[in-house]
């Protein structure tokens, strides 16, 4: 018998992870989120900011997503990654090169991201000083 280090250990299930993520959760996350979703606010700490219509957009269709507001007010596609397979869920986009590692929930029409501002992956949907907490509305 053969033992893992505990850091082989911890790629060995984050590769078993992804696996999951590949070939089991993806098309019913990604179902999950298809469609356009519109920005309703963002909340830093105790600062509340509204968006006007149409300023913060998400469009998902299968493996592609054009963002609006979200990095820069043009619209752009940005490469994505989900994970259901997390409590909470993770969801993951890349901008200038640099994989931005978030949270996300679905309620029904309203999808809710925990975004860092700088630092790493938010461990909880908290508006603090270095996360946002974004809610968008799913549009009909």
């Amino acid at each position: 018998m053969f033992a893992l280090k505990p850091a082989l250990l911890g790629l060995l299930i984050l590769h078993v992870g992804v696996l999951t993520l590949v070939t089991g959760n993806t098309q019913a996350t990604k179902t999950e989120l298809e469609g356009a979703w519109e920005g309703e606010k963002s909340v830093v700490r105790d600062r509340e900011r509204v968006f006007k219509p149409g300023e913060v957009m998400m469009t998902f269709s299968g493996n592609k997503l054009l963002a609006r507001g979200i990095v820069t007010p043009d619209e752009q596609p940005l490469a994505f990654k989900l994970d259901a397979s997390t409590t909470p869920k993770r969801f993951d986009y890349v901008s200038d090169g640099k994989t931005i590692e978030c949270l996300y929930a679905v309620d029904g029409d309203k999808l809710t991201l925990a975004i860092p501002r700088g630092g790493p992956r938010p461990t909880a949907f908290a508006a603090d000083a270095s996360t946002i907490l974004m809610t968008l509305r799913r549009k009909k």
